[in-house]
């Protein structure tokens, strides 16, 4: 957990860690626990304010809180900014219930939520770093100046504890007679349901986080990425969990002894499956301060300049549908269209002449909009909906013709997404990517696969993240298996697959979120996809997903919106 005084301690614990790197020892194993299904991935903020904390009720109903009165809010699809009512730096927060939230921040700020953000009094102005209670009318600040207030349901109040020039970093506790508070220099406070008492602690650390699975196994977790245990009757350990980096450590939560998340310094993030601290891939640089989760697959991480990072199964790829340039993207990825309001997104661009396309033109993991019509390809590169022409920083290009039908892909492996056309079975792919056809001498590729009956359908078949093609014709798939553009039969390395019928449209994507591409189709309106992977249509009890998700009109489009 952030405070402004972490900051200034930075270039002397830089100092510290080059001076003693030679004697400190190291702990850091492998954690094959953590299943390969799970990873970090960023979710879009809407903020560049620090968020120096997070909590939820619940998975769809997540708080995170930071400088200069920022709180954004995640409904289970995308995150939203809430009037605070004010401009102080908010530090930590903390509920009940999703309608009994607590902020904290400096100044003394105390601010609640029960369906609207209001200011409370808090009796003091010292400013606030962390917040817990284990009830609604039991409630705990800790802060500057060794200062613990106490909601009891109806005000704030100083509490009595020991006297000295503390500043407590965070608060925990596993009931409400047993508490504690971390602070700098080594200081940890117990509650024991009557008072305030130090503990004495092995090394004077400055620890900035406390979470504990119960309260005979608590970690304090600080500078340098040391940690603590207390195993109910005293504090001991003499290990590093950021090592061999020795990072500073903010943020601890877990879901038991043996499934527990550490976050700190350069965007360092550890898990402990009961034996050792692992360090996570988490795909950023930036100070990780607070981590909070509904469950040990669905976590979330919050740091400096609003980044906000969740640990779950990937994202599969959503379904949308387009009808004369208007666009209904299924946003929330639940698979029903719930208006604008209900988390999904509507866009208009282009016109009832144009084919939809899709793809990741920018290269920035996320799909994008786009259009084709008689060669010319509109994409939506600024990625905000709106055909804003080049120079708002679109991109406009001609690659193909009236006669062709345009496909899309990762053809050449680098990332993002490279246009495409097909006619007759002559595949035209910008290999190169420079949005223009250069022959195949001018390192673009033509390939023959397909005839003029069937369909192109695209995919990453074989899991390689590069994109394959393919042909479909009346419920048949020809996939391009072993990616050499040619259709070599299922005993030269092809697949040949049965899914759908001569009255659906193919449609691919990503559906499960586990890398590759599975097969779909889509029928007025009604969408089947293959979920299970498996090259067969098992139904909704085989593992497979049905979605109503537009009408007989439309023309479905799929991408990672």
């Amino acid at each position: 957990m952030k405070s402004c005084w972490n900051k200034r301690i930075k270039l002397l614990v830089v100092t510290l860690i080059l001076l003693c790197a030679s004697v400190i020892p190291v702990v850091a194993f492998p954690d094959t626990a953590i299943a390969t299904l799970y990873s970090w991935s960023t979710m879009a903020s809407g903020t560049a304010n620090d968020l120096n904390a997070v909590w939820g009720s619940s998975g769809s109903d997540v708080f995170a809180v930071g400088d200069n009165g920022t709180i954004r809010h995640y409904n289970g699809s995308s995150w939203s900014a809430m009037a605070s009512g004010t401009t102080n730096h908010l530090y930590g927060v903390w509920g009940s219930s999703a309608t009994d939230v607590f902020a904290v921040g400096a100044a003394g700020t105390i601010l609640h939520y029960n369906g609207a953000w209001s200011v409370m009094t808090s009796n003091t102005a010292e400013s606030l770093y962390a917040v817990w209670g284990s009830s609604a009318v039991n409630v705990y600040a800790v802060g500057s100046s060794l200062t613990v207030v106490r909601y009891t349901g109806s005000n704030w109040n100083p509490v009595t504890s020991p006297g000295g020039e503390v500043i407590f970093h965070d608060v925990w506790g596993s009931s409400a007679s047993d508490i504690f508070a971390v602070g700098n220099n080594g200081n940890v406070i117990h509650y024991n349901g009557s008072d305030w008492n130090w503990m004495s602690t092995p090394y004077a650390t400055n620890y900035f986080g406390v979470w504990g699975s119960s309260g005979s196994n608590v970690y304090a977790i600080g500078e340098s990425g040391k940690a603590i245990n207390f195993d109910g009757s005293s504090w001991y350990g003499d290990f590093y969990i950021s090592a061999p980096e020795h990072r500073d450590m903010y943020g601890v939560w877990g879901t038991s002894a043996s499934d527990i998340f550490a976050v700190g310094a350069s965007g360092d993030i550890r898990h402990f499956s009961g034996s050792f601290w692992d360090q996570m891939t988490s795909g950023t640089t930036n100070y990780l301060y607070s981590v909070w989760g509904s469950s040990g697959s669905d976590v979330f991480a919050v740091g400096f300049g609003g980044i906000i990072l969740h640990y779950g199964a990937p994202a599969g790829d959503k379904i949308a549908a387009y009808l004369n340039g208007a666009w209904y993207i299924d946003y929330n990825g639940n698979g029903a269209w719930n208006g604008t309001g209900g988390g999904d997104r509507l866009y208009t661009f282009g016109n009832s002449t144009m084919t939809p396309v899709s793809g990741d033109w920018d290269n920035d993991g996320t799909t994008e909009i786009g259009t084709y019509y008689n060669g010319a390809w509109y994409e939506d590169y600024s990625g905000n909906g709106v055909w804003g022409g080049v120079a708002g920083g679109d991109r406009q290009t001609s690659f193909g013709n009236a006669s062709m039908k345009p496909v899309s892909g990762n053809w050449n492996g680098t990332g993002g997404t490279e246009i495409g056309t097909y006619l007759n079975g002559t595949w035209y792919l910008d290999y190169s990517g420079n949005g223009i056809w250069g022959g195949v001498a001018g390192g673009d590729r033509l390939y023959s696969f397909g005839n003029a009956s069937m369909k192109p359908v695209t995919g990453d078949w074989n899991g390689d993240a590069i994109t394959e093609i393919g042909c479909y014709l009346n419920g048949t798939w020809y996939l391009d298996y072993n990616g050499n553009g040619v259709w070599n039969g299922t005993g030269g390395g092809d697949m040949l697959y049965t899914f759908g019928n001569s009255s659906m449209t193919p449609i691919t994507g990503n559906w499960n979120g586990t890398g590759g591409t599975e097969m779909g189709t889509y029928y007025n309106g009604t969408w089947y996809l293959d979920y299970s992977g498996n090259g067969v249509w098992g139904g909704v009890a085989g593992g497979d997903k049905q979605y109503s998700f537009g009408n007989g009109t439309m023309k479905p489009v799929s991408g990672a919106w």
